[in-house]
């Protein structure tokens, strides 16, 4: 069974966004950061999937904007109690 593939859209100085990395890396997870401020033509693809805020998770093509771990862990099947 293959892995489900995470991007996590980000942006510099993004609260967040380094809450997420941090729990991201707590759980050995492993995912592709598109940050924002780095390159701004992320917020492209971003507007092209209806989004306009990071931080923005895209599990094998399912969007989750907004901070929301526990949906994301769950949906990447890493069995955790609940995130704050």
């Amino acid at each position: 069974m293959r892995q489900p593939y995470l991007i996590l859209y980000t942006r510099t100085g993004c609260l967040f966004c380094e809450r997420y990395r941090a729990i991201l890396a707590e759980y050995g997870v492993p995912y592709e950061e598109r940050n924002t401020t780095d390159n701004p033509r992320y917020l492209e693809d971003l507007a092209a999937m209806g989004v306009y805020l990071v931080p923005t998770a895209v599990v094998d093509g399912r969007v989750i904007p907004g901070f929301r771990p526990n949906t994301v862990l769950s949906l990447l099947g890493v069995r955790v109690a609940a995130v704050m």
